[in-house]
């Protein structure tokens, strides 16, 4: 069984248990979440990340840049994801972050649960531009 811990309350005073047959999700009160990582990041670090996938200067109108390297780093190094590709599309305009080794159950799971602490994070501008996608659920 893999382990995906999630953090879910801003508050840290409670936990959600969410399992579905490969992957056990919760929260802990020790992660750092979005915010916490939104208010360490300068220039050099959505260069460094955010340079990895895009052209930072193709989405700085679309998003903004320091919230999705924030919710970027949150991903892979918080919540253990592996991220294979972030991509822009225009018509209409989001930016889609794709992940590795997800069935449809645990994409929606995760997609779910990523779009809600976005939001619970007041990060809505993020959560409506940015779509979380399997692409190996996609060819199952």
């Amino acid at each position: 069984m893999k382990y995906l811990t999630v953090n879910t309350h801003k508050e840290y005073s409670s936990s959600l248990d969410i399992v579905s047959s490969e992957v056990h999700y919760s929260s802990t009160s020790f992660m750092a979440n979005i915010s916490q990582i939104l208010v360490s990041i300068d220039n050099a670090i959505v260069n460094n990340i955010l340079g990895n996938y895009l052209k930072v200067n193709e989405i700085k109108d679309l998003i903004d840049v320091r919230k999705l390297t924030a919710l970027l780093i949150w991903l892979k190094y918080v919540i253990g994801l592996k991220i294979i590709d972030v991509t822009i599309f225009e018509n209409p305009p989001f930016i889609e972050i794709d992940i590795d080794e997800c069935g449809w159950e645990e994409w929606d799971i995760i997609a779910r649960s990523v779009k809600s602490e976005l939001i619970n994070e007041s990060l809505e501008d993020v959560a409506e531009r940015v779509a979380i996608v399997c692409p190996k659920a996609l060819r199952s």
